[in-house]
């Protein structure tokens, strides 16, 4: 049994160390806690490698709030081209752990789909050689990371931005759900 005296000195001792933590930090921990902000998104999955390869083509309309989650099946670079797009598009690179670690805006070029040869599955990309004037054009405008992923969110062009989500954010979602959240850390 501890006396009674030295259970107050070390009842003190305690309250002096956290005075002096949340007097020497500006926010405490609890403050930094409610600075989290959570934005609820809708999630479609792009699992299968023809899931990975067409992910959002011929889109002609992404709803608000709503984007699409790339799941590779190991981490690697990733690079991410606006063929066959006909909207605009943010996209988050996105490590194992859920943080945002790149994003870039991705522009369509609707224009610039050849209309003789139309792409509507994974399986018509063969229609274009990798040295086709079409390929090269969209292929020069692509996206890619110099580090390892796991996962890309592409959302509407602006999305990410429009909604203050930075590099260090956190991307969280349950395996069986259609719903996630994005959540903003102060830095």
């Amino acid at each position: 049994m501890i006396p009674q005296r030295i259970r107050l000195m070390f009842k003190h001792l305690f309250q002096i160390f956290f005075f002096a933590i949340s007097w020497a930090c500006p926010h405490s921990l609890l403050q930094a806690k409610e600075e989290l902000q959570q934005i609820p998104i809708t999630l479609e999955f792009a699992k299968t490698a023809d899931e990975l390869t067409w992910g959002l083509m011929q889109r002609p309309s992404l709803p608000q709030d709503h984007g699409m989650l790339f799941i590779y099946p190991e981490p690697a670079k990733a690079s991410i081209w606006m063929f066959n797009c006909l909207i605009n598009l943010s996209v988050a690179f996105i490590d194992e752990n859920g943080m945002i670690r790149q994003i870039n805006e991705l522009k369509a070029y609707p224009d610039k789909i050849d209309s003789k040869r139309p792409v509507r599955s994974p399986h018509e990309l063969k229609l274009y050689s990798l040295k086709d004037p079409f390929i090269r054009f969209f292929e020069k405008r692509s996206v890619s990371t110099r580090f390892a992923v796991s996962f890309v969110l592409e959302m509407n062009a602006y999305w990410f931005q429009k909604h203050g989500v930075k590099v260090g954010d956190q991307l969280r979602w349950d395996e069986g759900s259609k719903t996630g959240t994005v959540i903003k850390i102060r830095h």
